[in-house]
């Protein structure tokens, strides 16, 4: 089986555009390109609505991240020709800050304080990045089992 076998290391791109490809093993991985995946952006507590993305929009954005990131990680083409199935999920992100997303210097940008924060039997989760929320999960999971 070609997916499982494909291998590509987890990065970030956070220079201009910028996307990341996260690496799950056994041929399962995470990718986004934020030109081509975010639809809709804002500051308010409440998120703007999104309305439901047709199997042509799908298409447009899963080509739209593959060409965005192929063009600085070429080892990321691989994993689309080999992948047996490909879905196209989303969800809000959330961060502290202010600035648009393209703006280099906004404070959107500064998520330096993410993790679980614990005070008794209070735990609030800052993913700071929604890829890293896995990595996250797996490690309060653990300490709770400890």
């Amino acid at each position: 089986d070609a997916a499982a076998t494909t291998t590509h290391p987890s990065t970030v791109l956070g220079f201009g555009p910028f996307g990341d490809v996260k690496s799950y093993g056994a041929g399962r991985f995470y990718a986004s390109w934020y030109p081509a995946g975010l639809l809709a952006e804002g500051p308010d507590l409440t998120p703007p609505p999104l309305s439901a993305l047709t199997p042509q929009a799908r298409d447009r954005i899963r080509d739209g991240i593959r060409e965005g990131l192929k063009r600085y990680l070429p080892l990321t083409d691989r994993v689309f020709e080999t992948a047996q199935a490909i879905r196209i999920e989303g969800g809000w992100v959330y961060a502290r800050g202010r600035g648009q997303i393209s703006e280099r210097g906004a404070s959107l940008h500064k998520r330096d304080k993410w993790g679980v924060l614990r005070s008794g039997n209070y735990l609030s989760i800052d993913t700071g990045k929604y890829s890293v929320a896995p990595w996250i999960a797996e490690q309060l999971a653990t300490s709770l089992t400890d």
